[in-house]
């Protein structure tokens, strides 16, 4: 008698978790990658398929890799929120030879890591002189689009101990407002002859 035994492989399937889906320039995200599948012989893998947005660099390269863990330090040199797209393509090499088993694209994953812009700002003030007890308005603009989360700025107010009528230093998100701002200073010239 003879008997054969055919072992099949399951369909390959694959897990990824990454923490962070938005960051900021220069920031890092780690991906951490997992195999559901147990195999009789031979290996899994996956075939990562990155895609950059132009303006990204620090990205790893499209490539097959078996890496449960890794780390990307993305930079975005645009003003502008923009993406890398991670295609995870899993595969079971059966290490006979033949074709790989994969699954069709059914358990595919892709992950979107965007990755916001370095914080600018654009102040216009028109009146940077102005006399006691007058008015300036200042109008603020940001040149940046996140894809989450608010963007604001640190105003910090250093006024000469005379003035008053300056608002105070603090974090806010205010597009204008109008500064009303008194001089307190006196002089005194008391002439003498003889």
């Amino acid at each position: 008698d003879t008997s054969i035994t055919i072992w099949v492989n399951p369909t390959p399937d694959i897990r990824v978790i990454v923490p962070d889906t938005v960051i900021c320039n220069d920031g890092s995200t780690d991906f951490t990658i997992a195999s559901p599948n147990t195999t009789i012989r031979g290996s899994w893998d996956y075939l990562l398929t990155v895609t950059p947005d132009a303006e990204i660099s620090g990205n790893r390269s499209t490539g097959r890799t078996s890496d449960f863990t890794f780390t990307e330090t993305l930079n975005n040199s645009d003003n502008r929120v923009r993406k890398v797209v991670y295609h995870f393509h899993p595969i079971i090499d059966p290490d006979d030879g033949g074709t790989d088993c994969e699954n069709g694209g059914v358990n595919d994953t892709s992950i979107t890591i965007w990755v916001n812009p370095t914080p600018d700002i654009r102040v216009i003030v028109p009146d940077t002189v102005i006399c006691n007890d007058g008015s300036t308005d200042f109008t603020i603009a940001s040149p940046n689009t996140t894809i989450r989360g608010t963007w604001e700025y640190d105003l910090s107010v250093t006024p000469d101990a005379a003035i008053s009528g300056n608002r105070a230093t603090a974090r806010i998100d205010d597009l204008s407002f109008t500064e009303t701002l008194n001089n307190n200073a006196c002089i005194f010239y008391k002439v003498h002859s003889s």
